[in-house]
């Protein structure tokens, strides 16, 4: 009986749900964020990209699926002005036809309006003369807080994202700000 690579993916997503998980938290930008206990992090971030995650199984792709924040500082504080310009910036890039818009909408995390876009994205690998193309799938979600937009990726392959998408909405929705107290 051959079993398909999308149900393992499913039921590695299904146990992500109800893995033990691990608090990240990064008292210098002021937020938490919650991460399945089997993920890797990377040792290094920095100030631009404080938190990486990524699954530490390797697909038949050689592909692992990631959750990164991004921050980006800001003029304003206004949300719908820093996710208008992001979007701008992407429509930019997908001018070379190497991204798509799939979807669009908002919701909120922890209290605060977020926006989010998921879109396609095609790499293309080279090993010697082959080229391979693939196709990835990422949710962003753009929050604003003290002129700091913070932008949570979660990145899987296209054919096997929908196994990830309800795992990647958990971790981003885990995403809390924190309070700084003075000793």
């Amino acid at each position: 009986m051959k079993v398909s690579a999308a149900f393992f993916s499913l039921l590695f997503a299904i146990n992500i749900l109800s893995a033990q998980e691990v608090l990240f938290a990064n008292q210098q930008l002021n937020f938490e964020i919650m991460y399945p206990s089997s993920w890797k992090s990377a040792e290094y971030v920095s100030q631009e990209m404080p938190f990486n995650v990524w699954n530490p199984i390797k697909h038949e792709k050689d592909f692992q699926e990631t959750v990164k924040i991004t921050v980006v500082r800001t003029k304003t504080s206004d949300l719908e002005t820093c996710y208008n310009t992001s979007l701008m910036m992407m429509e930019e890039m997908m001018k070379s036809e190497e991204i798509r818009f799939d979807k669009m909408g908002n919701t909120t995390i922890n209290e605060f309006k977020s926006y989010w876009a998921t879109y396609t994205t095609v790499q293309v690998q080279k090993k010697g003369w082959f080229k391979k193309k693939e196709l990835r799938k990422s949710k962003v979600y753009f929050i604003v807080r003290d002129r700091k937009q913070f932008m949570i990726t979660c990145t899987a392959l296209d054919c096997e994202f929908s196994a990830f998408e309800a795992a990647f909405d958990e971790i981003a929705k885990s995403f809390v700000f924190i309070e700084r107290t003075n000793i």
